[in-house]
């Protein structure tokens, strides 16, 4: 999967909780890998 590709998935795919969409996940993680995501140390409240 492309970055570009991966980062349109997560755009279309933005109420799908990553838990139980697959494309999602797998867009996530391919975005994590390249290093263009970075996830949170601590979940977010929101704020």
């Amino acid at each position: 999967m492309t970055i570009d590709y991966a980062h349109l998935i997560m755009q279309k795919h933005l109420e799908c909780p990553a838990t139980i969409c697959r494309v999602k996940a797998q867009a996530k993680q391919r975005l994590i890998e390249a290093g263009r995501l970075i996830p949170a140390d601590v979940p977010h409240l929101g704020f």
